[in-house]
Order: structure tokens, then C-alpha cells, then sequence
């Protein structure tokens, strides 16, 4: 894979920018890493709407906004091969993220979405809700530290009729007992999902017990990830080994980081 990773460089010259990137007729990953603003970012973004070979899009910008996000859904919504996109850490705004959530359900191509570390509303994830109960082509989805909170009663209804996605991770967004039954109950009847992370977020003694009897007619969940200081509150002897108690969320986040974006 030809892949440009731009780590803090110091050239970074709108024009120059668009010019090294249509001088690489193949490129498939592009990487950038920095501080800026729309008038430099947008015509970069749109410009690789054209760029019929792209595949992994990273783009850890300090102060992303609304111009950008709009340059993103574009390209979201586009006819680019387009397979892995990653704006976490990012911190995007709920209004901006919309625009792009709008335009996932134009999308066939993203195989990974990583949007950790922004700021999820009400209404961001029930727009993501709604396309998960029609995406067909999405394996991988990141949200960890989203402020997902009682929306995550929602991504669990959602997750109910998708028979597509396989790793979901929601560390630290304030999951509460609610969303961690809402998600036993889902894990009944979903049967495409390997991993879900939980960790770091306030599920409770009750919380934790209904996931893991869940387990008992889940044989499809490879991995479960739950609040480490929960642990104790369970008996160990009941306990599916396919639970891990972790609240290390750095660990587990990198381990995920070396499987590849396309899956066999």
C-alpha cells in the first residue's frame, strides 16, 4: 500500500498539499497529524473526492469544524474506494458530526470508522442508530470516549437487526446499568458481533451480571470487555472466559490498532 503519512511536517501549504497528493496517481493512505485551519484543510479533503485509489483517510486535526466535516461528508458520500476512515482524537462538535453521520447511509465502502474522543449528542447517535439498522457493509466501529451515555440504549436496539457489524468499542462514555442490560439483551438475538469493550464506564453490579449471562445463548461474541473494578461483584466461577476485565483502555485500544482494516 502507498501510503503518505504527514507526522507534524512543516510545509503545510494548501497547494502544496494538493499537488503532492495528485502527484501520487495510486495513493491509498493518506495520514495527517496537526494543528490548522478550514482555509487549509477543506480544498486538501476535497480534493481527494477525485482520487479514485484512496482506501485509508487519517486525519488527527486539532479544531476540526463545520467546513471540514462538510469536505468529509462529500467524500463519504462519494464514489471513492474509500475503506478505513479515522477522525478521532479530533474533537469534533455534534453539529459537524453530523454531517458526516447524514452521510453514512450513502456509504458502501467503509470497512472502519474510528470517531473516538468527540462529542456525541442525542441526536449524533440516534443518526448513527439509524444507520446501523441498514448498514450492510460496516465490520469495525469506534466510539470510545463519545459521551454516548443513555444513547447507548439506542445503539443496542440498533444493533438488534444488524448482522454486520464485528468490533464495537465503547470505552468511557458514561454507559450507565441501563445501556449495559439494553446491550445483554441485544447479545441475545445479535449473532455477527466478536467484540464488544465496555470498559471504563459506570455499568454497575447489575449491569455486569445481566452481559454475562447474556453469554449463555451468545456464541458468536469472542470477546467482552467490562469495567475491571466490577469484577469482584461476580462470582468467578461463573464467569464466561470470554470476558475481560480491563480498565487499562490505552492497551486494549493499540492491540485493535494492529489488525488490519480489511477483514478475510
Amino acid at each position: 500500500m502507498e501510503v503518505l503519512n504527514l507526522n507534524e511536517n512543516e510545509f503545510y501549504d494548501t497547494s502544496n498539499l494538493v499537488r503532492l497528493v495528485q502527484a501520487v496517481p495510486h495513493l491509498k493512505g493518506l495520514a495527517l497529524y496537526f494543528d490548522t485551519d478550514p482555509e487549509e484543510t477543506v480544498p486538501l479533503i476535497k480534493s481527494l473526492t477525485a482520487h479514485n485509489s484512496l482506501e485509508l483517510l487519517t486525519l488527527y486535526i486539532n479544531g476540526i469544524g463545520m467546513e471540514e466535516c462538510q469536505a468529509l461528508s462529500e467524500l463519504v458520500s462519494s464514489s471513492t474506494p474509500l475503506k478505513w476512515l479515522d477522525i478521532g482524537e479530533s474533537k469534533i462538535l455534534p453539529e459537524a458530526l453530523e454531517l458526516i453521520i447524514s452521510k453514512l447511509h450513502c456509504n458502501t465502502t467503509l470497512v472502519r470508522l474510528d470517531i473516538e474522543k468527540s462529542y456525541f449528542s442525542l441526536q449524533n447517535t440516534s443518526s448513527l442508530a439509524s444507520v446501523l439498522r441498514k448498514n450492510r457493509t460496516l465490520p469495525i466501529l469506534n466510539l470510545g470516549d463519545c459521551n454516548i451515555n443513555i444513547g447507548a440504549c439506542w445503539l443496542a436496539n440498533a444493533l438488534c437487526t444488524n448482522d454486520t457489524l464485528q468490533k464495537l468499542l465503547l470505552w468511557k462514555n458514561s454507559i450507565q446499568v441501563e445501556g449495559a442490560v439494553a446491550f445483554a439483551k441485544m447479545l441475545h438475538k445479535n449473532k455477527s458481533l466478536k467484540q464488544l469493550s465496555l470498559q471504563d464506564n459506570s455499568i454497575g453490579e447489575e449491569g455486569t451480571k445481566k452481559l454475562i449471562d447474556s453469554l449463555t445463548c451468545n456464541t458468536t461474541l469472542v470477546k467482552l470487555w467490562l469495567p475491571e473494578m466490577y469484577k469482584s461483584s461476580v462470582a468467578s466461577s461463573g464467569v464466561d472466559s470470554r470476558v475481560k476485565w480491563t480498565d487499562n483502555v490505552t492497551i486494549h485500544y493499540l492491540t485493535l490498532l494492529k489488525s488490519t482494516y480489511l477483514l478475510s
